[in-house]
């Protein structure tokens, strides 16, 4: 599922606009990262130098530090706007 640098990044904002074979590659990538971590592999970080903004409408704190955990965990950082 990696793309061509000459082309924009795809976003990922409704179920719909991912095609079977890519939401299967994302779950089987998924699945093998989670398998490394379990192993105490936690050098894989796909997110380095990447950051999440994120806008919550309500107080959602599970969600909040479910995505900020995920995040640090993938070598990335979340900030609250």
């Amino acid at each position: 599922m990696t793309r061509p640098s000459n082309q924009p990044p795809r976003h990922f904002l409704d179920l719909f606009d991912v095609s079977t074979q890519d939401l299967r590659t994302i779950l089987d990538a998924s699945i093998a990262m989670k398998k490394q971590r379990k192993a105490g592999n936690t050098s894989n970080k796909p997110l380095a130098d990447k950051t999440l903004a994120m806008i919550f409408d309500k107080p959602s704190t599970r969600t909040r530090v479910s995505f900020d955990v995920g995040m640090r965990q993938l070598g990335g950082e979340a900030i609250m706007l």
